[in-house]
């Protein structure tokens, strides 16, 4: 009995023989911008991380005497803003920068508390 043949003409073949490849070449991209956007999300949280340790060591500057001017410079220098808030012996320092995503501006900051110098 002779081996019977799939419609392209090879044993074994069914008409679907293509799918495989053309639903790969529908979700490669797809993962990859998956991943990219998994990466920018990564990226966006080290920045928030770096600025929630910024904001605290400097609210420990500010137990340890360091000027207000001194503690800005040194924000700016980071790369974000700097707010100060005083009350009741302790100095509140804010700090805030934009995430620019695509055109839409997020905002993103951190606040730490310290003891006001002298209490």
């Amino acid at each position: 009995m002779a081996a019977r043949s799939g419609p392209s003409g090879v044993d074994g073949a069914t008409l679907d023989s293509g799918m495989a490849t053309a639903e790969f070449a529908v979700l490669l991209p797809l993962a990859a911008a998956a991943l990219v956007f998994g990466l920018a999300l990564f990226g966006v949280q080290l920045k928030h991380l770096n600025l929630v340790r910024q904001v605290g060591f400097l609210a420990r500057s500010v137990e340890a005497g360091v000027a207000d001017a001194r503690l800005k410079e040194l924000a700016v220098a980071s790369g974000f803003d700097l707010e100060i808030q005083k009350a009741d012996g302790f100095e509140c320092l804010t700090g805030r920068w934009q995430l620019n995503l695509i055109g839409v501006q997020i905002p993103q900051s951190s606040r730490a508390c310290g003891l006001a110098p002298g209490t």
